[in-house]
């Protein structure tokens, strides 16, 4: 069972990595237009 855990979770942080990106650019991209207004 760990090593079935350990193997999935580099999968799942693959998976998800790319929707994490996409937030930290939307909250970068909110932060900026509030600290330029």
């Amino acid at each position: 069972l760990d090593r079935r855990a350990r193997a999935g979770e580099p999968v799942a942080l693959s998976a998800e990595v790319p929707e994490l990106i996409e937030l930290l650019h939307e909250v970068r991209a909110l932060l900026g237009d509030r600290a330029a207004s």
